[in-house]
């Protein structure tokens, strides 16, 4: 969040999926990690998915669980970056955010 904070954008931190859907409304996008505290950044994604919410997805993780990035990938998240990833394809990415 610091980067994107550095770099102009107005980003709003969540550290739990709890936190992170309570704070869906009135976003533009959301980049998500697949593994927080208290569950899957995928609930986010499906949430956002399944309630038609006009948001681009972008999913970001260290993880090395490929069944979670097949998960991610067909629940519809618009790009996927496996960490450490390259800033310029984020910077890219937010662009198209708006």
């Amino acid at each position: 969040m610091l980067i994107l904070s550095r770099l102009g954008y107005h980003a709003v931190g969540a550290g739990t999926v709890a936190e992170g859907l309570a704070q869906l409304d009135g976003q533009h996008g959301a980049i998500l990690d697949l593994n927080l505290p208290d569950g899957l950044g995928t609930v986010i994604l499906h949430r956002i998915r399944s309630e038609n919410r006009p948001m681009r997805v972008a999913i970001a993780s260290a993880t090395s669980d490929d069944d979670l990035w097949s998960e991610a990938k067909n629940g519809g998240a618009d790009i996927l970056l496996r960490k450490p990833f390259d800033v310029n394809m984020l910077l890219a990415w937010l662009e198209t955010v708006g």
